[in-house]
């Protein structure tokens, strides 16, 4: 019995951590679009409002690039859908005929969020852990207990589920 249970769970767990990937997938392509197409990216800076700033790409080998990488999307994100809209519009049909991407759902916006909720400590944590100038191993223990009370918390993603409720129709296994 107690087998079953662990098998449904890791099986609902595998489901979860495949979809997140593929929402950030989403969003890592629509980065790499801004980053690689000089007429979209010239187009992106233009729906910017204040002084225009690119996108991040994150890096394998870099522990944090991915956070960056999602921060600055997550900050650019009206500018994102104001692209969005413009390329669905037929002036932005005929502009951008060569962008094929797919476009983030609310969901997809919230779910990025809860994933920087949950990652905020490990950025914090790689950033006092990568110290030149200090002794890091003194740290090493205060850091991880500030994680696991981070993560731990109960209502660590109620901010986000907040800002979210009335924008998203999600079933129970979004809701966090």
């Amino acid at each position: 019995m107690e087998d079953d249970f662990e098998a449904s769970f890791s099986c609902d767990e595998d489901v979860l951590l495949e979809t997140v990937a593929e929402k950030v997938e989403v969003l890592r392509d629509l980065a790499k679009y801004f980053c690689k197409s000089m007429k979209g990216a010239e187009k992106f800076k233009l729906l910017q409002s204040g002084k225009p700033v690119g996108c991040i790409l994150d890096v394998v080998v870099r522990w944090n690039s991915s956070c960056y990488m999602l921060e600055r999307l997550l900050l650019l994100q009206p500018a994102i859908q104001s692209f969005l809209a413009y390329c669905k519009s037929p002036g932005g049909k005929i502009e951008f005929q060569d962008f094929k991407k797919k476009t983030p759902k609310t969901e997809d916006w919230y779910i990025l969020e809860a994933l920087l909720t949950l990652l905020k400590p490990f950025k914090v944590a790689t950033t006092l852990l990568s110290g030149e100038k200090y002794c890091t191993l003194a740290l090493l223990f205060p850091v991880l207990r500030l994680i696991k009370k981070n993560v731990g918390m109960m209502n660590i993603f109620d901010e986000v589920e907040q800002k979210y409720a009335e924008g998203i129709d999600m079933d129970e296994n979004w809701v966090l």
